[in-house]
């Protein structure tokens, strides 16, 4: 799904780059970030649905921001590239306003093209300019089967991520079914 991701002052990750390929397995002592980068691309999972919802889920955006470093409320950043084997990067940038979560800056691009970008409320999708609420991921708002650029493709694909948080593949293993469950360490896109 992703060639690589960046974590910035998320969960603990102050800032870090991991490479992916087709199948990722983490395998580490305790406390090391195995947990945290699953939590980290589960807000890209939920950023077509209701990315708010997956920060209150996660503790709060003071949890998810608040773990990086000692500055009470920095900025959070989720960047991946290469999405779905095309030439595209996303970023997601976030942090907490007024006691709540509210998404700062977020685009899509690919080396020469904006297919989207936001600051703040403000979007701009192509040439149209818009508004959109503080803790709306712009794949939530923009769904359009009639779209020829990647955004709502790119979105239907972030919200088919699978965390699987087991991994038996014996007999009616929930990874043998293709269910997701609700924590795991195992990471599949359709």
């Amino acid at each position: 799904m992703f060639g690589s991701i960046t974590l910035e002052n998320i969960f603990s990750f102050k800032k870090t780059n991991v490479e992916l390929r087709g199948l990722n397995v983490l395998i580490g002592p305790n406390a090391v970030g195995k947990s945290n980068l699953i939590e980290a691309i589960s807000l890209l999972q939920a950023a077509p649905v209701d990315l708010n919802v997956a920060i209150l889920r996660q503790g709060g955006v003071r949890v998810v921001c608040s773990l990086a470093g000692p500055v009470a409320s920095p900025i959070a950043a989720i960047e991946c590239d290469k999405i779905n084997g095309e030439p595209l990067q996303y970023r997601l940038e976030f942090s907490e306003d007024a006691g709540g979560f509210v998404i700062l800056r977020e685009h899509l691009r690919a080396a020469n093209k904006d297919y989207f970008q936001r600051v703040a409320d403000n979007v701009l999708i192509g040439e149209e300019p818009g508004t959109i609420s503080p803790t709306q991921s712009v794949f939530a708002k923009y769904k359009n089967p009639a779209d020829t650029t990647p955004i709502t493709r790119i979105g239907y694909k972030l919200e088919r991520i699978r965390i699987y948080r087991e991994f038996r593949t014996t007999g009616d293993a929930q990874s043998r079914r293709g269910v997701s469950s609700p924590r795991g360490k195992i990471l599949k896109a359709s």
